[in-house]
C-alpha cells in the first residue's frame, strides 16, 4: 500500500489525521513524559555515577494516574472554552510533577526531594517519609519550586503582557493613530519577536537543547502512533519511529502562536480607554477567553491536519518548532518509545509500571529500584 503521509520540511513524516487515542506529552530534563486522558508516563536517562563517566545507568520509568478535574466530572470534555481553561490547569500541573521529578533525578542524591502531590502515584497510597531538612536543603522542594513558578509566571506576564503593550502604545502614540487595530497589530508584533527572540536565546544553551532533542524525540514516537493503521496494537520499534517528523501540529509551540494571533483580534475589540493600566486591567480580564479560543482551534487543527486554511493558520507555529526541537538521538528515541508504551499499557490495560530499565528500555536492571539511587516518590 503506498505511503500517502505526508513529507515535512525537516524531512520527516507527518501523520494525516488518526481517530486513536491522542497521546500527547513534553520533554524533560534527559527525559520524555507522555500522557494520555487518564494516565501519565514519565520515562528518564539515568545520570551517570560521580567520578564513573560512560556508563550508561539505563532509564527510570514511572506511570502514575492524572489527578484530573474531568475523572469526577467528565462532562467538562464537552463544554467549549471551559474545556480549554480546565485542559490548561491539568497540562501545568501534570507537566510540573514532571518536570520536577526529571530535576530530582539529576540532582545529586542528598538533593532528591518527595515530589509535589499534584499526580497521585496509581495503587500506591502509603505515605512516603520525608528526607532529612539537611539534605533536602537547595532542592526542588514544594516550596522552592512553586516560589520559583511565581517568579517566572511574573516574568512571563512582564515579558509577554505588560512590556508589549508599553512598547505598543508608545508607537502608535507616536505615528499619531487611536486605532485599536493598529496599537494590537504592532503589541502582538511586539510579542511575538519577544517570543521568537526568548527561544532563541535559550535555545544557545546546551542543557536546552538536550531538552529540545528530547522534544523532537517526543513528537517522533506520537508521529509515529498517529500514524499506525487501526487495528495494528504492536509496540512501535526504533526504525519506525526514526523517519517521522520532529514536528507536530498539536505542539505547545503552536499553542503559543495560536494565542499571540488570537489576542490581536480579541484585545481590538476591547474598549480601548486612555489609561495603560485599564487597559492592561482589560487584557488580564479577557487571557482566559483568549486562551480558551486558542484551545479550541488547536484541537480542530489536530483533528483536521490536513484542512488548508487550518494549516495555514498554525504555519508560523509549525515554522518556530524548527527552534524548539532538534534532531533525536537513538537513545533520547528510545526513552520517548518507553514512555510510550508505558502509557498505552496504562490505558488500556490498567497495567502502571515503577520501575528501572536497561538502556534500552527493555528488560528491568537486576535489583529493580532498589539497586539504582531512589528518588522518593
Amino acid at each position: 500500500m503506498t505511503d500517502r503521509r505526508p513529507e515535512h520540511a525537516d524531512g520527516g513524516a507527518l501523520p494525516s489525521s488518526s481517530p486513536r487515542m491522542p497521546y500527547g506529552g513534553q520533554a524533560v530534563i534527559e527525559g520524555v513524559m507522555i500522557r494520555g486522558p487518564r494516565y501519565a508516563a514519565l520515562a528518564c536517562r539515568l545520570p551517570q555515577p560521580d567520578g564513573q563517566p560512560g556508563i550508561d545507568t539505563g532509564i527510570d520509568l514511572r506511570t502514575e494516574a492524572i489527578r484530573s478535574p474531568y475523572v469526577k466530572r467528565p462532562w467538562l470534555r464537552k463544554v467549549p472554552l471551559v474545556r480549554g481553561v480546565v485542559s490548561l490547569y491539568e497540562m501545568l500541573t501534570v507537566g510540573l510533577r514532571a518536570l520536577e521529578r526529571s530535576a530530582n533525578l539529576a540532582l545529586p542524591a542528598q538533593l532528591a526531594v518527595p515530589h509535589l502531590p499534584l499526580i497521585t502515584m496509581a495503587g500506591d497510597d502509603e505515605p512516603v517519609a520525608p528526607p532529612p531538612a539537611a539534605d533536602a536543603a537547595g532542592a526542588l522542594n514544594g516550596p522552592l519550586l512553586w516560589g520559583t513558578i511565581a517568579v517566572s509566571f511574573s516574568i512571563g506576564l512582564a515579558l509577554f503582557v505588560f512590556l508589549p503593550h508599553a512598547i505598543g502604545a508608545w508607537l502608535t502614540k507616536l505615528i499619531g493613530s487611536d486605532s485599536a487595530w493598529v496599537l494590537n497589530l504592532i503589541e502582538g508584533g511586539v510579542r511575538l519577536a519577544i517570543f521568537v527572540a526568548y527561544v532563541g536565546l535559550i535555545g544557545l544553551m546546551k542543557d536546552i537543547q538536550r531538552v529540545f532533542a528530547y522534544h523532537g524525540a517526543e513528537h517522533k514516537v506520537v508521529n509515529a502512533w498517529e500514524a499506525r493503521p487501526l487495528g495494528d496494537e504492536s509496540p512501535i520499534t526504533l526504525a519506525e519511529a526514526l523517519p517521522f517528523s520532529v514536528i507536530h501540529p498539536r505542539c505547545g509551540t503552536n499553542f503559543a502562536f495560536i494565542v499571540i494571533f488570537m489576542s490581536i483580534l480579541i484585545f481590538a475589540l476591547l474598549p480601548n480607554p486612555d489609561s495603560l493600566w485599564l487597559r492592561l486591567g482589560w487584557r488580564m480580564l479577557i487571557l482566559p477567553l483568549v486562551v480558551a479560543l486558542s484551545f479550541e482551534l488547536l484541537r480542530l487543527v489536530g483533528r483536521f491536519r490536513n484542512a488548508r486554511l487550518l494549516g495555514l493558520m498554525v504555519l508560523p507555529g509549525m515554522l518556530m518548532q524548527r527552534l524548539t526541537t532538534r534532531a533525536p538521538s537513538e537513545d533520547m528515541v528510545r526513552v520517548a518509545l518507553t514512555s510510550l508504551d508505558a502509557v498505552r499499557a496504562a490505558e488500556e490495560e490498567g497495567e502502571v509500571r515503577s520501575e528501572r530499565l536497561d538502556a534500552l528500555g527493555a528488560a528491568p536492571l537486576a535489583g529493580g529500584l532498589q539497586q539504582a539511587r531512589e528518588v522518593p516518590a
